[in-house]
């Protein structure tokens, strides 16, 4: 392959002295060819003193056949854009359709489409007997039957001449590589190196051009397309680097239910000789330029360019004295304005220092003033939480003056009472009604006072505790108001912390208090879970949920949260329009101290 690539890139750098002779023997060949293809009656009997390439029964085949066949380009690899005149189609495989027509002694109908779309409809349609060039793939082969490949078209790399030294992999990773429009070989590029830095493009053309000037650094693209731009376009600057990938190998594609269709193919392919392929293959995949100090153009451009360039010398030498004077006066301008603007970024300097000062005497106010915020709040919120406190320990101090003083008072009065009954009683006195009725009184006061005791002290007083409490506060909340309250507790539930139980308490309470005020409900379901030193009250209704403008920000609910926060955990309320409001509030219980 290294001796390959230097003969091509010797290829580019001159041009030999039989070139003319070569190529003009080489379009007599091809002209020959296409004339052959079409001759009149006494060529057609010329011909038929050559030997016939077809068995017998394939020229009958082919005699028997009462239209011509169809065959047909594909569009995309023509160096040319396509017409709808099939003999605007130019390409090394069209050559080779011709040459294939001599051998055969027939005359193909070229399909004609301008596009690959149009080309499939009429696939579709069954329009198609022949493609000229296909690449073997499953798809091919499942919709026809192929000849052995006839055209091997290299894939090269390209580069400026300019370039010193042999292209690395390290070296093209860094390098913009362009990809002309042929998918396979981009696939494979993206697939094999994935670290190439691909540059799209849109017609191979646009790739040659890029990197004529510098925009690309590689361009992948076939042999043949190169060939035909770079001598159509006077291209002069640009050599073969190396190759990449696999060769594009094309075969004929016949119909599959015309298999001796293919065969005719194959053995047309096959007659051609290696000689008639050389030649081929010369006139599309070679790199052959004109040097462009030889052409025409290139000395009609020098002449302009040096009457040209005289011209400007002249205007040049009468521009440039006008260009020093007005150079001179803008200088000047230029030195003024200077000054100018560097006296106001000097101010700009200043009062951006006096502004960086006012801000930093500013944040620091700032930050002073929110620490005494926080200051103070933590201060009013330990003071909300020492009212909580002494609250507590106030109602604790009534509720025992209550129990030990007022209860047993009464009882000891209650007592009396039921005594001095019993004595009128026995006397038949008349008052013994009376007296009875005054011990029914006292202890009507006694079982009031237990009451009121109860809600002071809901959890200290009661042996059962916490749930006992709940539990007597779920039956009072049924008895003296119109829903229906229910406790729920797995047993045994202790809580041990009389503070945390207590402050448990109130916020059932005041839970309770809230569904019955603006839930409009008819259930309300309290249940207590304490495990392992922690556990969640829930106090539940399916009433309307809190209105739009409830006390959220008021003392009842601040209140709770702030016993929630007293009993180690956190209040949370959830209140759903129409669907009620669910309270829940985590607490940490303490051991029970030992004696």
């Amino acid at each position: 392959m290294t001796l390959e690539l230097m003969r091509m890139n010797a290829q580019l750098k001159k041009r030999p002295r039989c070139w003319v002779m070569r190529r003009f023997l080489l379009y007599a060949l091809i002209g020959l060819t296409c004339g052959g293809v079409s001759a009149d009656e006494g060529e057609g009997a010329a011909d038929t003193a050559q030997p016939d390439v077809l068995l017998p029964e394939q020229r009958e085949w082919l005699e028997g056949l009462d239209r011509p066949l169809v065959l047909a380009y594909d569009p995309r690899w023509f160096p040319e854009e396509p017409m709808d005149d099939p003999a605007a189609y130019v390409g090394l495989e069209t050559d080779y359709v011709a040459l294939l027509q001599q051998k055969l002694k027939i005359k193909f109908d070229p399909l004609g489409a301008g596009s690959w779309e149009e080309v499939q409809v009429a696939e579709r349609a069954g329009k198609i007997d022949v493609h000229a060039a296909m690449r073997s793939d499953v798809s091919a082969q499942a919709k026809w039957l192929l000849t052995e490949p006839y055209l091997q078209i290299p894939v090269v790399l390209l580069t400026l001449d300019t370039l010193k030294g042999s292209l690395t992999l390290d070296k093209m990773q860094s390098m913009r590589m362009a990809s002309g429009h042929k998918y396979a070989i981009s696939d494979f590029i993206r697939s094999t190196y994935p670290q190439m830095n691909l540059v799209p493009i849109k017609t191979d053309l646009d790739g040659l051009l890029d990197l004529s000037v510098g925009d690309v650094d590689i361009l992948v693209i076939d042999l043949a397309t190169a060939t035909y731009h770079i001598e159509k376009n006077n291209i002069t600057n640009l050599k073969i680097a190396g190759r990449v990938g696999p060769a594009y190998e094309f075969s004929m594609a016949s119909r599959k239910d015309m298999p001796i269709l293919r065969d005719i193919l194959q053995r047309g392919l096959d007659s051609i000789t290696e000689e008639e392929q050389r030649l081929l293959r010369d006139k599309w995949l070679r790199l052959e330029q004109v040097p462009f100090y030889r052409t025409r153009i290139f000395w009609t451009w020098v002449s302009v360019v040096a009457a040209v360039t005289m011209g400007l010398f002249v205007l040049i030498l009468v521009w440039n004295k006008l260009l020093k004077r007005q150079v001179a006066l803008t200088t000047q301008e230029l030195t003024v304005e200077l000054s100018e603007r560097k006296r106001a970024e000097a101010k700009l300097e200043e009062a951006h220092a006096q502004l960086e000062k006012r801000v930093a005497e500013r944040t620091h106010e700032l930050a002073a003033a929110n620490m005494q915020l926080g200051r103070e709040v933590a201060e009013r919120r330990q003071a909300e939480q020492e009212v909580l406190r002494i609250s507590s320990a106030e109602r604790k101090r009534i509720g025992r003056d209550l129990h030990d003083s007022l209860g047993q008072e009464l009882a000891g009065i209650s007592c009396l009472g039921e005594s001095l009954s019993r004595r009128l009683e026995s006397d038949h006195h008349k008052d013994s009604t009376s007296a009875s009725r005054i011990s029914s009184l006292i202890n009507e006061a006694i079982a009031h006072a237990k009451f009121i005791v109860r809600g002071l002290m809901p959890v200290e007083i009661v042996e059962e505790g916490l749930s006992h409490a709940l539990r007597s506060l779920a039956v009072e909340t049924s008895e003296v108001s119109s829903m229906n309250c229910l406790f729920e507790c797995a047993e045994p539930s202790p809580v041990h912390d009389n503070d945390v139980a207590t402050n448990l308490y109130r916020i059932a309470q005041e839970a309770i208090a809230n569904a019955i005020k603006h839930g409009g409900g008819d259930s309300i379901k309290v249940s207590l879970l304490v495990e392992d030193l922690a556990g969640e009250l829930r106090i539940e209704d399916n009433g309307s949920g809190l209105p739009a403008t409830d006390d959220t920000a008021g003392m009842g609910l601040r209140t709770m949260r702030y016993r929630g926060e007293m009993c180690g955990g956190s209040l949370s309320i959830e209140s759903v329009p129409g669907a009620g409001t669910k309270v829940c509030c985590s607490f940490v219980d303490h051991a029970p101290v030992a004696g």
